[in-house]
């Protein structure tokens, strides 16, 4: 089985082009972790760490809600930190809990505790990605370098236990694995502790490649193999698969870049997430950016001539030159 995601091009087309806003944001919350993996840009950043301010969230939150509504058809609150070091990240979830808009993001479950647990859970958050790179104690805490594998299983084990005693079908559990040279043949005994913890969902995303983690990459002929023996084991025993395309793609299929944003923890709007895990981001961050939301609203750099003429090339199958180091695209 194959999980949909609640997005459809022709919905992002009639948002995109009725509203002339992007139908998803994905917001940095942070870029703090408390981490240190060897396949993360944050691993080899020399930038000093921030939090976004609530006040510049609430600022991007109220526009949004005023032009859209509810038609707003994802909220994602991942950025390159641990979304939880920011001290205000749970009253930003409560705003797009009181805004009824679709969120979700990714946590590694390091500082998920039983009080922010019921949040989760009582804000009805719509979707968790869990970080479970590694079946193991040895490989997990070998590529979530700071964390311990019991504690983050146990803590994965007690937001599933208090859905159940809330009686709550929010949020939905989605173990995140990226695969690499060093984990990929642990793919298939993830399946098995899914199962025992109560997940029922695996996400695979594209391995991104830059620089200092190129010596990760897992050739294609090991990873298809894996891919394909798991998802025999996942469907024999329930457990849906979400595979992402493993090989790089015409950038006209690229939805990142025309139908969505990203806004980093500054207030700065790139085009995807991909650009930030670039380890030239930090230094060059100005010179990816379409504006700032601090500075003019997001409507308005949407609707800037040189995003729309971004949008414009990626349509006609042209890499703009903010791409050209992503790796998921050609």
């Amino acid at each position: 089985m194959t999980k949909k995601i609640p997005l459809t091009i022709k919905t992002a087309d009639f948002i995109s082009l009725f509203y002339n806003m992007p139908f998803m944001v994905q917001v940095e919350t942070t870029t703090f972790c408390n981490l240190n993996c060897p396949m993360c840009e944050h691993s080899y950043s020399s930038t000093k760490s921030k939090n976004m301010s609530f006040e510049t969230f609430e600022k991007l939150h109220k526009e949004f809600t005023s032009i859209l509504g509810k038609k707003l058809i994802i909220y994602n609150l991942t950025g390159t930190g641990e979304n939880l070091m920011n001290k205000d990240f749970l009253k930003m979830l409560n705003l797009c809990s009181k805004s009824s808009l679709f969120t979700y993001f990714t946590n590694n479950f390091t500082l998920l505790n039983q009080d922010v647990a019921k949040k989760f859970i009582q804000m009805r958050v719509d979707r968790v990605f869990i970080s479970f790179d590694g079946a193991t104690k040895e490989t997990y805490e070998k590529m979530r370098v700071g964390a311990k594998f019991e504690k983050v299983l146990d803590n994965l084990i007690n937001l599933i236990k208090t859905k159940k005693q809330l009686k709550s079908k929010k949020p939905e559990i989605i173990m995140r694995f990226v695969p690499t040279k060093e984990n990929i043949e642990e793919l298939g005994e993830l399946i098995d502790l899914a199962k025992k913890t109560g997940v029922n969902q695996i996400d695979i995303p594209q391995f991104y490649v830059f620089e200092e983690n190129k010596h990760l990459k897992v050739d294609d002929k090991t990873l298809n193999k894996a891919l394909k023996s798991t998802k025999e084991k996942a469907d024999k025993l329930g457990i849906s698969l979400i595979i992402k395309e493993q090989k790089p793609l015409p950038v006209n299929l690229c939805k990142r870049g025309k139908y969505s944003c990203y806004v980093t923890v500054d207030g700065e709007v790139i085009p995807c997430c991909i650009l930030a895990q670039s380890s030239d981001f930090s230094k060059n961050k100005k010179s990816y950016s379409f504006g700032n939301i601090n500075e003019k609203s997001l409507k308005k750099i949407w609707n800037s001539k040189k995003y729309k003429d971004f949008r414009k090339d990626m349509v006609n199958g042209i890499k703009p030159e903010k791409c050209k180091h992503c790796s998921l695209f050609y």
